[in-house]
Formats: C-alpha cells, structure tokens, sequence
C-alpha cells in the first residue's frame, strides 16, 4: 500500500475530530485494545495508572490553554466509539514513553532550490504504526486550510504539514529529560498548522509548561525563509536559514543560545545529521525535486532505516514538502513499495 488513509473535513473543531475519528475507527479501536499490554512493556507501570496520571497531570493544562483541540479530541473519540481518555492517552504517548524509556525521532532539512523552498522530513517513530499514519486535509472555521500527516488517534499535524499560509514545518524530538506535568508536544505542533509566519512558529513553541523538548523545522514560502525553532527546558532559540541555502537538524542542540547542560545526545544523532548535510552539500545548487526523494530514502548513517518489531523505532514516511504549491510528498515505508504519493491541498 503505497498511500496512507486520506480525511478530508473542515468546520469547528469537534466536527474535525468526529470525522478524523470516524475514518480511522478500525486502526483506533485495534491500537487501543492492545494498549494495556504495549504501555505495560514499554513503561513497565499499568494502563489504569497511565491514564489516571495523564488526566491529573497533563489534561488540565490542555483544557485551559487548548481547550478547542480537547474539543477536537472529543470529537474524534465519538467518531471512533471510544472513550475519550482512552484516546487522549495517545497524545501523550510520546511523553509517557520517554519519562520511562525513549529514543531518537526524525529527521529534518528546509533546503532553498531555484523552484522555492522545500521541507524535507524523515519520520521516525515505533513500528507498530508501520501503514497507519493518516493524511488530512482540513479547512477548520476561521483559520487556514491545512495538509497534515500525522498519527491514529493524535490531533492532525503530530508528524509534519503545511497551510495555505505558505508555512510547512517537521517536528524532530530532542533529548532532555521530560517533565512530570505539562502540555504534550501534539497540542503545540497542532496550533502550528494555523501559524501564518515564522514568527507565528517562535511564539506557539514558546508556549508552556512543556512536557518534552524538542525542535521543528518550518519553511515559509510567502517570507521567502525558512528557520528551525529549538524549545527545551534549557530556553528556546531561532536559527535561520543562511546564504548556503540549506538547514538541517536531527535531536539534538544546535543552537548555542541553549543551555544543553541536561541533554542526553546520542550518537545516532549527530551520524544522521553528518549524513544528512553530506547529502544535501553534495548536491548543493542542483536540486531537483526527485533528487531530494532519493537524499530522504538513503539509509547513510541511519537517516533511513527499518526495523522488523513492531515496538522498535523504525522509519514510517519520508516527506518532502512544496509550501508555495501546497503540495506534499510523502513515500510509506510499509511494505516494499518506496514510491512518494503527491498530496495536494485544495484551492493552491
């Protein structure tokens, strides 16, 4: 299979969620009844704690600062016949599994060509979403139209996207320790979907208290820039994309704005980041589209890798983004087919 399932809705938020929920019910209802057991050998704590934690510490401050992506939470719960808490659960799952466990997540690249600006972005996460990440296509009442990959279960936007703003972005984890209480990392990369500027991006990752660290990429075709947001509990800092024409990232600190003291680095990391910079120098001035398909599906220094166990990381997707045409490319990495499929957002 070489698409994911494909949402088209729009309106307030609750009636996004419903049909978000009602379109993927049957991988909803799948992951959900095998939670107990997967959250009890990844955290090694039982899924009734999990849930009672999540509701104590992390719903409170959702509701207060996000309370319309709560709503849209609702509505997806209602659309798949679920409860809600046994959905929320999955917009703080990244947060549960690194308070007890974790590793490294994605890969990201803005990359300035003569056709425009491109955001390049490897999706790495557990193999058990192996085929079942969902696209969707949104025109939510009163702000812009959206394209977004994402996760079963998430609010849209938890992997990458981009509006008809002319902003794209990819979200790469970083490795600090996470907090106890806060807001999940899902609730700010949503709210990323409605940014209208770079600027927009640097005060949505600013928004606190934040659970995890971490950094996203974000191209902005109308600006004619492009930049990468870093926000740990070491501070947050913007870095520009520069003459070269190309910014790269992984997860890890680049910026020596932050205080990196309590980061956790590995090597796989900085090999991915060396890898990628490689890729992207040697090519420099010479982009061509399919040219940065190929650079996202190299397996040099593990920027692209696969892993058979369903609770290993594993690389998903690899997307190249087009913010000016509102186009998304995105390759499953399901199965034997490494094809991309071309997405499209309406009305671009």
């Amino acid at each position: 299979m070489s698409g994911f399932i494909k949402v088209i809705t729009g309106g307030r938020p609750r009636e996004i969620g419903y049909d978000i929920g009602r379109a993927t019910a049957d991988i909803l209802r799948e992951l959900a009844a095998a939670n107990p057991s997967f959250y009890r050998r990844q955290t090694r704590r039982s899924f009734d704690f999990l849930k009672k934690f999540v509701r104590r510490r992390f719903l409170p401050h959702c509701r207060h600062i996000f309370p319309e992506y709560i709503e849209e939470i609702a509505g997806m719960a209602e659309g798949a016949g679920l409860d809600f808490y046994d959905l929320f659960i999955f917009s703080a799952e990244e947060e549960l599994l690194d308070l007890w466990g974790g590793w490294d997540k994605c890969s990201s690249a803005a990359v300035r060509t003569r056709g425009g600006l491109y955001l390049l972005h490897n999706e790495d996460y557990i193999g058990r979403y192996h085929g079942r990440l969902v696209i969707v296509e949104a025109s939510p009442k009163g702000r812009p139209a959206f394209l977004s990959l994402g996760y079963p279960g998430t609010l849209a936007g938890s992997a990458c996207g981009l509006n008809n703003a002319g902003v794209a972005f990819g979200g790469n984890s970083l490795r600090f320790p996470p907090g106890r209480a806060g807001i999940p990392k899902n609730f700010v990369l949503r709210k990323l979907l409605a940014a209208r500027s770079i600027k927009d991006v640097e005060r949505t990752m600013a928004i606190g208290p934040r659970l995890v660290s971490n950094n996203v990429t974000v191209a902005s075709s109308r600006e004619r820039a492009a930049a990468y947001v870093e926000a740990a509990d070491g501070g947050s800092a913007r870095v520009d994309l520069g003459a070269a024409g190309i910014l790269t990232h992984t997860n890890h600190i680049l910026s020596p704005d932050i205080d990196s003291r309590r980061e956790r680095p590995t090597r796989k990391s900085f090999l991915r980041l060396a890898s990628l910079e490689y890729l992207l120098s040697r090519r420099r001035g010479k982009f061509t589209l399919d040219g940065l398909k190929r650079i996202l599906s190299s397996g040099r220094g593990g920027l692209c890798y696969f892993n058979a166990q369903p609770e290993e990381p594993t690389t998903l997707a690899s997307i190249v983004m087009d913010p000016a045409r509102g186009r998304m490319f995105v390759a499953n990495r399901c199965g034997n087919d490494p094809g991309y499929r071309e997405y499209r957002l309406r009305g671009r």
